[in-house]
């Protein structure tokens, strides 16, 4: 046994490196200072060791009794150590961090037990561990989960709320520089809920026609409605694969790409913009009738045969609200604002270094938050009553039809209807009633029909009541039961090892003996590289932050009194003044 400051530098450098390579060197201290105290041992047969060398001098001088807590022999990775860091991982936290929240639990750094290098080579070692065959790892354990059908709630989430459903692709990558693409869709409180999501290595044809049919096969039924941008090969691929469902485009990535094709005369001009979200936006119109609304305002903005406004009138069917009357709930999705907050969701939850089998674990850290969530409105639904605000029995009733959220929004519609909509006439039927209701603030009037407890406009044929209560109660139960299910199972590890059977925990599966499928090739993507925003797009970002006081101008801006452009530009004429 030798002191850890024997030798010399050069004694321990790095063998068998390739003729010609030039192997990079760190740039640290040596500590080896061929220090000669040692304690040698010797087998005698018949005794068994005995002490045949002793050196106690040192040719340096040893560590003071304050910093020996530091050296390595007094630091380790125990259990607690790396169970700590795996509940910090599934929570997207890294080795700094984790080790900065664990030396603040146990007292402080000096106290930890080890360093910050010592968390940070021990999550070297776990992802290293399953380099190579993270694929297998993760297709076992779909396997297993698949035989052992325990997870059902994204299925059963999909047959409630999966009549429409937002579709993008996102950039939050991982190692292999994959895209991961969520399907999304709006749950009963108004919120984001995955029914799945998937990793494609190409933005073509042909990977979203394997990621859409793979979906279809997972779920058993294809959406009514699906909502995307306007890429073509995601427009091609859902033309070929879901045949029976209704493609929509997001309306707000047209409407930003319409203000850089204006000129800038017509761009500024409030009144187009007024005219062009009446005719678009409205859900009101027949098709017919915006058709003619359409080219009255391309004739009067002498806007005829410009070739951007042509083509998104020859997609008109894509977009259009008019033409997606006929599609139950469909005025809920008209832009791919749930993809945009799903892909922040999940930009908080996953890590673009993460392999595959550690996505997986991130992914289901992420999915269990969003259900806990949706599970704490609904107790608040359950636990808590709206305020009304009128006195009409419709709005009585509506208040435990609704789920809290949604019924805000409801209660806006019946405050509206009260103040502006009137009933001058009203027939009776065969099978019900109908109503003449002039809607004052917009000097229409539509033609209403009741019978046997539903409501639809007859111009829009489209029912304005569904009763979701009996589908909550439902998903509510298998959710428990899921809960219930998980909370039972214990953790199987096969390794004798301390460290390995925690390494295994964490990512569920022990190491594949036979690897069949391996990691795929890093991807090269469109979105992989970093694109400059435009000016309008830096705009509109900008518009959405809330405006602030400066107390400096005393005015409403996105500045404050440190940079505030009027007092800075009145303190430089001061100086120049001054000069």
């Amino acid at each position: 046994m030798v002191c850890t400051h024997e030798g010399s530098k050069e004694d321990v450098k790095v063998k068998h490196v390739d003729q010609g390579a030039k192997k990079q060197k760190r740039k640290r201290a040596s500590c080896r200072v061929h220090c000669m105290a040692r304690v040698g041992y010797r087998f005698v047969a018949g005794i068994g060791y005995e002490i045949y060398k002793f050196i106690e001098g040192h040719t340096h001088k040893l560590a003071s009794e304050g910093y020996q807590h530091l050296l390595k022999v007094h630091r380790n990775i125990d259990y607690g150590h790396q169970f700590f860091m795996a509940k910090c991982f599934k929570a997207n936290i890294g080795a700094v961090r984790s080790f900065k929240i664990y030396s603040e639990l146990v007292g402080g750094v000096d106290d930890a037990g080890c360093r910050k290098i010592d968390f940070k080579n021990h999550s070297r070692d776990v992802k290293s561990w399953a380099n190579g065959v993270d694929v297998q790892i993760l297709i076992e354990k779909f396997k297993r989960k698949r035989s052992a059908n325990s997870d059902v709630v994204s299925i059963e989430n999909y047959k409630i709320f999966g009549h429409a459903i937002s579709f993008d692709a996102t950039y939050n990558t991982i190692r292999y520089i994959l895209i991961f693409t969520p399907f999304t869709g709006k749950d009963d409180h108004g919120r984001c809920v995955t029914f799945g999501a998937g990793l494609i290595s190409r933005e073509d044809e042909e990977s979203y026609s394997w990621i859409l049919s793979t979906f279809v096969k997972c779920m058993g039924s294809q959406p009514t409605m699906i909502i995307t941008d306007q890429d073509l090969g995601m427009r091609a691929a859902i033309a070929k694969v879901l045949t029976s469902s209704r493609h929509r485009f997001c309306m707000w990535h047209i409407t930003m790409k319409m203000v850089e094709k204006l000129s800038v005369p017509l761009r500024d001009d409030p009144d187009f913009k007024l005219r062009f979200d009446e005719v678009v936006w409205s859900d009101a119109y027949e098709p017919c009738e915006f058709e003619d609304k359409w080219n009255a305002l391309i004739e009067e903005f002498n806007l005829v045969g410009h070739k951007w406004f042509d083509e998104m009138f020859r997609l008109r069917s894509f977009w259009i609200p008019a033409f997606f009357r006929d599609l139950h709930m469909s005025a809920l999705f008209r832009t791919t604002s749930l993809s945009e907050s799903e892909n922040s969701f999940f930009k908080r939850h996953l890590n673009k270094h993460a392999s595959l089998s550690e996505l997986y674990v991130l992914f289901e850290t992420a999915i269990e938050t969003q259900r806990h969530d949706h599970d704490a409105l609904t107790l608040a639904d359950e636990t808590c009553f709206p305020e009304l605000r009128t006195i009409l029995d419709i709005e009585k009733h509506a208040a435990p039809v609704y789920t809290n959220t949604i019924f805000l929004e409801v209660k806006k519609e019946i405050q509206y209807a009260s103040a502006f909509c009137t009933i001058p006439k009203c027939i009776d039927g065969t099978e019900g009633h109908i109503y003449d209701v002039d809607e004052d603030a917009s000097c229409t009037q539509f033609e209403v029909e009741r019978n046997t407890g539903k409501i639809h406009c007859l111009q829009m044929d489209k029912e304005c009541i569904v009763n979701f209560q009996t589908a909550i109660q439902s998903l509510r139960k298998m959710l428990q039961d899921f809960l219930d299910e998980q909370s039972k199972k214990s953790c199987n590890a096969s390794s004798s090892s301390f460290k390995e059977r925690l390494i295994e925990n964490f990512y569920g599966s022990s190491l594949p003996s036979v690897v069949t499928v391996f990691p795929p090739d890093v991807a090269k993507t469109k979105g992989s590289c970093s694109r400059k925003k435009s000016r309008l797009e830096a705009e509109a970002k900008r518009a959405q932050k809330p405006k602030r006081l400066c107390k400096k101008c005393n005015t409403l801006g996105y500045h404050d009194s440190r940079n505030c452009d009027k007092v800075n530009a009145k303190n430089k004429n001061v100086s120049d003044s001054d000069a």
